[in-house]
């Protein structure tokens, strides 16, 4: 295996923010957990909750993902 010097650093960098996102991630999970206990998950309010976590969820993703748009040429999908 090859690999320079300055990727080792890039990739720890990489890892340990991987790391914090994940982090981040389980202590928001517990906090909704929490919430959900204390306001119930049958009641209107409960159900209104969890609607609105998951669309900010999905919204925080897909302005997370940015343009997935793939551009490929007709000449390129042509078999030569």
């Amino acid at each position: 295996m090859f690999y320079y010097v300055w990727d080792v650093p890039l990739f720890m960098c990489m890892g340990a923010i991987g790391g914090l996102m994940g982090a981040g991630f389980c202590h928001f999970n517990v906090k909704v957990t929490q919430l959900r206990h204390r306001c119930g998950f049958i009641t209107s309010v409960g159900l209104d909750m969890r609607f609105l976590i998951r669309h900010c969820s999905a919204l925080a993703w897909l302005l997370g993902a940015g343009s997935c748009r793939v551009n490929i040429r007709v000449t390129q999908l042509r078999h030569r």
